[in-house]
């Protein structure tokens, strides 16, 4: 019975907690949906315009590569230094990242605009190339133009490559068109402006789990995926808003239990307090109902006057006593069931008592007689 009990105390506050907690929980959980969507919305929107900029940037340089192979073809294959080194050097000057470029007739780096700073690049033979001869072989066997993810480079530092195969009209191979991106300065140009847009970025080739290009500790790992397709290449832009996390919601569930927790122990603490007022009710009830039965079969006659002396209650003793009916008893005043002698001892009784504190509690006792 006692565990009962305590079951019973605990079932209000127990409710409580449960019902707020389910109530906040899921009133969270709508929100925090509502604010994801908005946020991947923004996030989307970002993304693509941090995409766009990627390719705006890199297809403005691939564009004047493309320039140089409709010149060699137009050419059919001669190459004339005297009139492609002022056409070369303008090009290489209004191009944001163009490092240099580079002719391969035959797959030999023959020629390499600006030559200064690019001399170790010179006559190399791609087939001597161990690192990128698989990967130029595949370009002239397709015959599309194919754009590298960056690789170190013999002249220092890392570039991206975009390499075009040159067939002639007779479908003879010619030779590859080089063109070397600066790898570290376009990243570091879309890094600037993914900041702008409150994201951290991340590059990586289409299909590879790990990625060429971070930013600021991102991996590419738990946030919003692009496509990026560029010449003989895809790769994927991996985009994350600054500082997101989820401690925020976690904070907020933290904030839920707590409060759920002092609801219920306030809803515990009301009921407590109920359950003692309808217990003292019942105890006071009992008690004026016990005293309602002695007060009534007291074998000696019993009143209960006001501070008026003035009867409210009488039991059947005294009824029997006194003779008289209970309706001409309540209602009238003490001295009125004695005779001048007696209501004059009980006013000084009275006057005694009204002199202690406690006297009015007292009971006083007097001695009556039937009279026939």
């Amino acid at each position: 019975m006692p565990m009962l009990s305590t079951l019973r105390n605990w079932r209000t506050p127990l409710l409580a907690f449960v019902i707020t907690l389910g109530l906040a929980e899921t009133a969270l959980w709508l929100i925090a949906r509502q604010t994801e969507e908005r946020q991947l919305v923004a996030l989307q929107t970002r993304a693509v315009d941090l995409r766009t900029l990627l390719l705006t940037e890199l297809n403005t340089s691939l564009y004047l590569a493309n320039g140089v192979e409709a010149f060699i073809k137009a050419n059919q294959g001669a190459v004339a230094p005297a009139v492609l080194d002022p056409w070369m050097k303008t090009l290489i000057q209004d191009a944001s990242y163009i490092r240099n470029i580079g002719l391969a007739p035959g797959n030999r780096i023959t020629y390499i605009w600006p030559l200064e700073g690019n001399e170790q690049a010179l006559g190399l033979y791609y087939p001597d190339l161990p690192t990128q001869w698989s990967l130029v072989e595949k370009i002239i066997q397709r015959g599309l133009p194919s754009l590298s993810p960056p690789i170190k480079l013999v002249q220092g530092g890392s570039g991206l490559i975009y390499r075009i195969p040159v067939f002639l009209q007779n479908q003879q191979y010619w030779g590859m068109v080089s063109t070397v991106l600066d790898a570290e300065t376009l990243f570091a140009f879309l890094d600037r402006h993914a900041q702008q847009l409150d994201l951290k970025m991340s590059l990586s080739v289409s299909g590879q789990a790990s990625a060429f290009l971070t930013s600021r500790g991102y991996d590419g790992k738990g946030g919003l995926q692009l496509p990026v397709n560029l010449p003989g290449a895809e790769w994927v832009l991996s985009v994350r808003p600054e500082g997101l996390s989820g401690d925020i919601w976690a904070s907020y569930r933290l904030v839920i239990l707590v409060m759920s927790a002092l609801i219920g122990l306030v809803a515990g603490t009301l009921g407590k307090l109920r359950r003692e007022r309808r217990d003292s009710d019942f105890e006071a009830e009992q008690a004026e109902q016990r005293f309602t039965r002695a007060f009534e079969m007291a074998p000696m006659g019993m009143l209960i006057v006001d501070h008026k002396q003035v009867i409210q209650s009488v039991n059947s003793a005294l009824m029997k006593l006194t003779g008289l009916p209970r309706d001409a008893v309540l209602g009238t005043e003490l001295k009125n069931l004695f005779t001048d002698a007696g209501s004059a001892v009980l006013a000084q009784q009275i006057a005694e008592l009204t002199k202690s504190k406690e006297g009015l509690n007292n009971p006083m006792y007097f001695q009556a007689t039937s009279v026939s």
